[in-house]
C-alpha cells in the first residue's frame, strides 16, 4: 500500500509529536518501556500505510516500513480516530 506522505510531511509531523511529547514527561518517560516497538497503522480510507517507531522517548515516523511489527491497526481511519 502506497503512503500519502511525504518525507517533509513526516518530518513536520514527527517534530510536532515529539514537541507535544515533551509537555508531557509521564508519557514521554512511559514511551522507554516500549524502545524498539513499531505500531503500524493502515488506512483504508483514505488509504495510506505509517509505521511510528518508538526510540527511546520519541518517536520515528515512516511510510515505507517492511520489517516486523508489535502492533497493526487497520481501518478506516474515521473509525480509529473515534
Amino acid at each position: 500500500m502506497l503512503s500519502m506522505f511525504t518525507s517533509p510531511t513526516l518530518d513536520g509531523v514527527e517534530i510536532i509529536l515529539n514537541r507535544a511529547l515533551d509537555y508531557d514527561p509521564n508519557a514521554k518517560n512511559q514511551l522507554k518501556d516500549l524502545h524498539g516497538q513499531v505500531l503500524i497503522i493502515e488506512s483504508t480510507s483514505p488509504t495510506f500505510t505509517l509505521a511510528i517507531e518508538i526510540s527511546n522517548a520519541s518517536l520515528i515516523l515512516h511510510n515505507d516500513w517492511s520489517e516486523e511489527s508489535a502492533v497493526k491497526v487497520n481501518g478506516a481511519l474515521i473509525s480509529m480516530i473515534g
